[in-house]
């Protein structure tokens, strides 16, 4: 996850943008699980595909797949060319895919 902007005074830190999108992730998780239309006529699920680990709240570890958080900030000026600042985390982790 690139999270941009980071050179505005008041943006939101990246730790903070972490803990947002896993408690979205759990309340989609719950409403999901707890949905209606995916329960047969014995109350058992039709699939189960469970996001993470039953009973605990969300997180991003808990999930096979490598997610990363990265700040970055794309600054222009009048007289010179857009910069985007911090981006040896993001350009390091694109020559890691690209080894893959």
């Amino acid at each position: 996850m690139v999270c941009n902007k980071r050179d505005i005074e008041k943006s939101t830190e990246m730790s903070e943008i972490r803990k947002m999108l896993e408690s979205e992730l759990n309340k989609l998780r719950s409403t999901q699980t707890s949905a209606l239309d995916k329960h047969d006529d014995e109350e058992e699920y039709k699939e189960q595909v469970y996001l993470g680990v039953d009973g605990v709240d969300f997180n991003f570890d808990q999930i096979p797949n490598q997610v990363s958080f990265i700040e970055t900030s794309f600054v222009t000026s009048v007289d010179k060319l857009p910069v985007l600042v911090g981006t040896s985390d993001l350009l390091s982790w694109v020559m890691d895919q690209i080894d893959e």
